[in-house]
C-alpha cells in the first residue's frame, strides 16, 4: 500500500510542485497526506 500511495501520490505533485521542489520530500509529505 506505501508503494502504491507513494507511485501514485509522485505523479501527482510532480505536477503540483515545480521540477524543483519534488525531492526527498515529495515521498515523505505523501505518506503524510495519506
Amino acid at each position: 500500500l506505501h508503494w502504491v500511495c507513494i507511485k501514485h501520490c509522485n505523479m501527482i505533485r510532480f505536477f503540483h510542485t515545480p521540477s524543483g521542489s519534488w525531492s526527498h520530500e515529495v515521498p515523505f509529505v505523501d505518506v503524510q497526506l495519506l
